[in-house]
């Protein structure tokens, strides 16, 4: 897949949906959505190359928008729309999407089936069914303990062990303040995540300081939840991307 894709750019996102950026400059423009009677959502987009190199398209994403619908794309354009759900405070719609992006598995890389779970683990935690997240979130470890990183599209370069770590680590937040469990494995994938966050996420890499902090202020030894503002490590260049949502 060429580049030269660029002069396009401006005109698709000014009626995007939603524009989502990849690894080596791949674009991910949606640009319409729209629910059947049968509540079953289509949703139209645009992948394009934005750089100079020339990109080998997984064979997943060749064909027509149907056959699109069905694989990756479909699994990805669900779990942002999972995402959205939960900033905005409904984990009923976010189960809902992920569980859409999860149908046809079979046809999903087992990061992308990890990424899924973890959707649906982060919805149930903040329902505080305690079983059901616990379920989902060994669903996604199962997963992602089976990685292809050579059948993933570009944009799920991002999806690797800090990340996963990092949204397990919110499932199970909830649960501890919700449902007065133990922090003990909430705090681990915290700071597995903290650890493995590069600068590229600075910012997931803060939430998840916040969420350890708060953890272990509640739940532990208020003394390490004090130093951990202050490790650079975990606030640099946090407050360069505001954003008005729920983390």
């Amino acid at each position: 897949m060429a580049g030269g894709q660029a002069g396009r750019q401006p005109q698709e996102q000014a009626r995007a949906l939603a524009v989502i950026e990849g690894q080596h400059q791949m674009l991910l423009t949606v640009t319409g959505a729209e629910r059947d009677p049968g509540g079953f959502l289509t949703v139209r987009g645009t992948l394009a190359n934005q750089g100079t190199q020339t990109l080998e398209v997984p064979a997943g994403l060749r064909g027509n928008e149907s056959e699109v619908l069905r694989n990756y794309l479909r699994a990805k354009v669900y779990s942002f729309l999972a995402r959205q759900a939960i900033w905005t405070g409904d984990p009923d719609t976010r189960l809902t999407y992920a569980e859409k992006g999860l149908v046809r598995s079979d046809r999903l890389t087992p990061t992308i089936q990890a990424m899924l779970h973890s959707a649906r683990a982060r919805a149930f935690g903040k329902m505080g069914d305690i079983g059901a997240t616990m379920a989902a979130v060994g669903a996604a470890d199962d997963a992602f303990a089976k990685p292809d990183p050579h059948g993933d599209p570009p944009w799920m370069a991002y999806y690797d062990k800090a990340q996963h770590h990092g949204d397990t680590g919110h499932a199970l937040y909830a649960l501890v303040l919700r449902k007065d469990q133990d922090p003990g494995q909430a705090n681990r994938r915290f700071e597995i995540a903290i650890d493995g966050h590069g600068d590229a996420y600075a910012r997931s890499r803060a939430i998840s300081g916040t969420k350890l902090a708060r953890l272990l202020m509640v739940k532990g030894d208020p003394r390490p939840a004090a130093v951990v503002p202050e490790t650079p490590e975990v606030w640099r260049c946090a407050g360069v991307f505001p954003a008005h949502r729920q983390p």
